[in-house]
């Protein structure tokens, strides 16, 4: 019940408007505050410990970080305007143009999906 909520209900209520403010999702605080977030709803959904890594929990949860998730819908927003040719207002312009760029380079790199993330936490990762 706690995912069902969390899932359905606090995530989508993140998002909102996500197009106008996912550059602020980038910076380091709000990363923070969102990871936050996360961990809390992961700690109600899993009922452990405390002491549990939150990309640990992220991971049995199969769970994006919600700033990655931030960025897609984003992107995905922006590819449903341009399909639509519908302009965005002059104030989120500097936004929309910069999103852009990031799918652009996206595409450059022979990506065929506008939506491809491989998370690989840094505590897992063995050399």
């Amino acid at each position: 019940m706690v995912r069902w909520l969390y899932t359905r209900v606090i995530r989508p209520s993140i998002f909102h408007g996500d197009l106008v403010w996912w550059f602020k999702a980038m910076q380091k605080t709000t990363k923070t505050q969102l990871g936050r977030i996360e961990r809390m709803a992961c700690l109600a959904i899993m009922g452990s410990m405390k002491s549990t890594p939150n990309a640990a929990m992220e991971i049995l949860l199969n769970l994006t970080p919600l700033d990655l998730v931030i960025q897609a819908e984003a992107r995905m927003v922006l590819y449903r305007l341009h399909i639509l040719k519908q302009p965005a207002d002059r104030m989120a312009e500097a936004g929309v143009i910069s999103i852009w760029k990031n799918v652009t380079l996206f595409w450059k790199c022979g990506q065929t999906t506008l939506l491809q993330f491989t998370i690989i936490p840094k505590s897992s990762v063995s050399v």
